[in-house]
């Protein structure tokens, strides 16, 4: 998300509270949404990314991170849920071990 107002961008890494600060950013800041800003579509974050903090190098730069064991543990209760499936597969109902298995082979896969 991108505040022009605050000139502020915000870097929404998934199960770091990342809903909960654009939410906040909405309502407080005048935020646009990430579709807004050229470069910043879902499919190019992360290659788009780059192109719009260089286009804005005046701006303060944020993002949340968390302990990887407890953002891993966050995606799988998200996915027992059935809010989603974290790693593009349908994960519910998986137990913690069978979804790091599964986290761990699209990891490998992916490189």
């Amino acid at each position: 998300m991108i505040s022009h107002e605050r000139k502020c961008i915000f870097i929404h890494v998934p199960k770091c509270g990342g809903t909960s600060m654009e939410a906040f950013l909405r309502e407080h800041a005048t935020a646009l949404g990430p579709w807004s800003e050229p470069g910043l579509d879902v499919a190019l974050r992360r290659h788009g990314l780059a192109e719009v903090l260089n286009r804005h190098p005046e701006y303060f730069v944020f993002a949340f991170v968390r302990h990887p064991f407890d953002r891993l543990v966050s995606a799988w209760r998200h996915s027992l849920r059935g809010e989603g499936a974290y790693y593009d597969r349908p994960v519910r109902d998986l137990s913690l071990a069978e979804y790091v298995r599964i986290a761990a082979e699209d990891r490998v896969a992916e490189q």
